[in-house]
């Protein structure tokens, strides 16, 4: 989840969920949907906004299993 959040700050230039104190933010992280990447930046390529969106998904089951699944969507 962690990366996902990461690979969203490198492609947009900031967190994907603001708010005026932790609190805020963190009940966004929690009950709100990730923002797109294309929505905030039309450059991004579709398999980066693909492995940004699997990386955030709030069920961990529906994220990659392993760093190995993410490398072979890179590649």
């Amino acid at each position: 989840y962690s990366f996902g959040l990461i690979a969203y700050v490198c492609a947009v230039g900031q967190p994907p969920f603001d708010g005026q104190d932790l609190f805020e933010v963190g009940y966004k992280q929690v009950h709100s949907p990730t923002p797109t990447l294309v929505s905030n930046r039309d450059q991004a390529p579709s398999w980066y906004e693909e492995m940004v969106c699997r990386c955030t998904k709030k069920t961990a089951d529906h994220r990659y299993q392993s760093f190995a699944e993410i490398l072979a969507v890179i590649k």
